[in-house]
């Protein structure tokens, strides 16, 4: 991928350009769903571009705007101590817990090249305010009173979980202290039931069985309505799934690499999930243009050019920026023939060669260019492996 490296670089620079003039960042839709964001989310994975370019690359000069970028985000927090990340009046403004995962995560990167403590304080706080459930394994979203109780409801959407378990295991590795050691292994340890797998190693979206018995039966006839519905081609959470499996596989990198050493990392199910994008299965599951066959969406807003593809999959959650990070981290478990081939096909999707940033194809062509920040993790973990 070195050979493309420069444009991708091209567009986070871009948009650090952009900031500095505009001092900030324009709102998405949160790609297909069509739910108006707030500016939270995409200013968090601008700070991670900024942050990126200054360490592995360099570029010092950027600084100042780093911090610019930091204490913006420290000034968009509620009197809850929380964040709005959406504004759909009918659905939470948190995103689940996977809102403030995003938040987290660029706090910690925003302490590790500042080294204030401001926001290694402000991602702590945040944390605590996400009650973690010891007999289920998993957060709950949380309290804009302001507590994180148990009483708030606990985020069943499998990537959520994933995503704010590898950010909270980034702020666990950077403060030093190890403070969420239980909470994190609790979760690894949980995925054994929380995270369930097709017999091919596709990732169901949903977690259906956990250690609460009445979850769990309801889960479990869901489970079984969901594959009766593929066995009849009938709409399902399959073509979902197919667009969600690398952004899960994303999380579980970062998670293997702040980590380090967990018996889920060695497997079976580990295997399983990573030998998926090896199979003709995921491409074929990318491309699908049979958006009718997934019942959880409304396609109203959703043009036919937008259509042509897995919506959730190239045109959102960008999996070939995903996956060369994920091949450096979970090697030899990725073969390095399937990331370049989904790479060179999400760069054909996506990639506008005249406008210089990405956006063909997709609904939401803010987000997706904020998204590139997910092949800057690569960047950087490779700049390291060069000694930079």
């Amino acid at each position: 991928m070195t050979d493309y490296d420069g444009k991708y670089r091209e567009i986070g620079n871009r948009l650090i350009m952009q900031y500095q003039k505009e001092g900030t960042v324009p709102a998405g839709v949160n790609g297909p769903y069509d739910d108006k964001e707030s500016i939270v989310r995409n200013l968090s994975h601008l700070i991670i571009m900024t942050a990126i370019e200054i360490r592995t690359f360099g570029r010092k000069e950027l600084a100042g705007d780093l911090e610019r970028m930091g204490a913006h985000l420290l000034s968009l927090r509620q009197p809850s101590g929380l964040y709005i990340l959406r504004e759909n009046t009918q659905k939470d403004a948190c995103n689940g817990v996977i809102g403030h995962a995003w938040v987290v995560e660029s706090l910690v990167y925003l302490y590790e090249l500042t080294g204030k403590d401001r926001y290694l304080e402000a991602a702590g706080d945040i944390v605590s305010r996400h009650c973690f459930d010891k007999k289920q394994r998993l957060w709950h979203r949380p309290d804009y009173g302001g507590q994180a109780k148990a009483g708030t409801s606990i985020d069943y959407t499998l990537n959520h979980q994933l995503w704010f378990a590898a950010s909270l295991a980034e702020l666990n590795r950077t403060a030093g202290k190890h403070g969420y050691d239980s909470e994190l292994g609790a979760f690894l340890d949980g995925l054994k039931r929380t995270m369930a797998i097709h017999k091919n190693g596709l990732i169901c979206h949903t977690i259906y069985l956990s250690r609460d018995f009445r979850h769990s039966v309801k889960g479990f006839i869901k489970y079984g309505a969901d594959q009766f519905y593929r066995m009849l081609k009938r709409p399902s959470y399959e073509y979902r799934e197919q667009g969600y499996h690398v952004f899960n596989l994303m999380a579980v990198a970062r998670l293997k690499e702040a980590v380090g050493e967990h018996a889920f990392f060695h497997s079976e199910k580990a295997g399983n999930i990573a030998g998926y994008v090896s199979q003709a299965a995921f491409l074929e599951g990318l491309s699908r243009s049979d958006w009718t066959s997934d019942p959880t969406l409304s396609y109203t807003n959703i043009t036919e050019e937008e259509k042509c593809v897995n919506v959730y999959g190239y045109p959102y959650n960008v999996p070939g920026l995903e996956l060369p990070y994920i091949s450096l981290v979970l090697k030899p478990l990725i073969e390095e023939e399937a990331v370049k081939r989904c790479f060179l096909e999400q760069h054909a999707r996506t990639f506008d060669e005249k406008r210089r940033e990405m956006g063909k194809i997709s609904h939401d062509k803010t987000v997706i260019n904020y998204r590139v920040y997910e092949y800057y993790r690569y960047l950087e973990k490779k700049g390291r492996a060069q000694g930079h």
